[in-house]
Order: C-alpha cells, then sequence, then structure tokens
C-alpha cells in the first residue's frame, strides 16, 4: 500500500493532522487536505480519497460527485461524525465510517478498497486492451 494514491479532505486540521501522522507510521503518504476547493483544483490523481461530510463550502457527497468525475473507479469513504441521513447517497460512496474510528479499522477499510480499485483497473486494462 507504500505506493497507493490517498487523499484525505477535512476542515478540521487537527484531523488531518492525526490520520496523516498514523498513516506515515505504517510508510503510507497522505495528501490532507482542509479546503475542498483545493482538493478539487488538484490535478493529482487518487486512487483511494476520504472526506469528512460537513465542511463550508461543499459536503462530502458533493466531493465523492467530484471525484468520481476525475475517476469514475476511485474509491471514496466519508468519514465524519455527522451520519443522519447519509444512508441516501450509499450508491455513490463505498463506505461510511463514524468518527473517531478505530485507526485499523480505516486501515482495513482503505487496504480492502484499494484491492478493489486495483482489481478493477486490471479488469478495465484487460477489456481495452
Amino acid at each position: 500500500m507504500e505506493s497507493a494514491r490517498i487523499a484525505y479532505i477535512d476542515d478540521n486540521k487537527l484531523c488531518l493532522e492525526v490520520i496523516k501522522s498514523a498513516f506515515a507510521e505504517l510508510n503510507i503518504n497522505v495528501d490532507t487536505f482542509d479546503d475542498p476547493i483545493l482538493f478539487y483544483q488538484n490535478s493529482k490523481s487518487y486512487m483511494c480519497v476520504i472526506f469528512d461530510y460537513e465542511m463550508p463550502l461543499l459536503n462530502g457527497h458533493q466531493l465523492v460527485e467530484m471525484a468520481k468525475e476525475k475517476d469514475p473507479l476511485v474509491k471514496t469513504i466519508i468519514y465524519s461524525g455527522y451520519i443522519e441521513h447519509l444512508d441516501q447517497y450509499q450508491k455513490s460512496v463505498d463506505k461510511y465510517l463514524s468518527k473517531p474510528c478505530d485507526f485499523d479499522k480505516l486501515v482495513a477499510v482503505v487496504s480492502y478498497l484499494l484491492q478493489n480499485y486495483d482489481r478493477e483497473n486490471r479488469l478495465l486494462t484487460q477489456t481495452q486492451g
């Protein structure tokens, strides 16, 4: 998972630092953004994107749609303390995790989704080739 391209978007800078540091201990780099607009304007491609739901300007669901515009196969996780009414977005998000979440669970979910991303991209490449 060292070469995984992962982004985390949250307006809470402390959450960004904690997640970035925790993944760094596993030698996994996570790009963090405290502004959802900066994430969207970034030209970098990601395999997995973790979003807070409640943020100024854009909510997590809007960001999921934007991330899927860039790469329809990107894996998405809503990681938020706000989980009421999120079931209406269930089809567009790969996983919901409630804050605070056990870090081992977050890593396991990210690992699983990255494996799916790799598998789906291999299948797509085979069908196009």
